[in-house]
């Protein structure tokens, strides 16, 4: 038997941003918070959401453990979560190695 999700819980984040301040008393946009879905989110921490519909959506929860881990990141704690370690053109170079490589031994 297949787990249901409680779709009640998710909040879509144009709704919930009006709820979070932002700077000089406005309510956070919520383009804030879609960055804050991806990485790598805000001090490498990533907001956990779900796509429902055609909306990022995101519970309360999520919201809340994000905050708490966002505040000890910034209190000099790591990431719960890894942060990328490698740029760009590294990760492009490795690809390029891989390719070669696979094509070097005839696969």
């Amino acid at each position: 038997m297949q787990a249901q999700i409680d779709l009640s819980q998710y909040v879509p984040i144009k709704t919930l941003s009006k709820e979070i301040p932002g700077q000089k008393g406005q309510s956070l946009h919520w383009m804030t918070l879609g960055r804050w879905c991806r990485p790598p989110g805000l001090r490498g921490v990533v907001l956990e959401s779900a796509m429902i519909g055609n909306q990022r959506c995101v519970t309360r929860e999520a919201l809340t453990k994000f905050i708490e881990a966002v505040t000890r990141a910034a209190d000099g704690e790591r990431p719960l979560q890894a942060i990328a370690t490698r740029s760009r053109r590294e990760k492009n170079k490795a690809v390029r190695d891989s390719i070669a490589e696979l094509a070097a031994s005839g696969a």
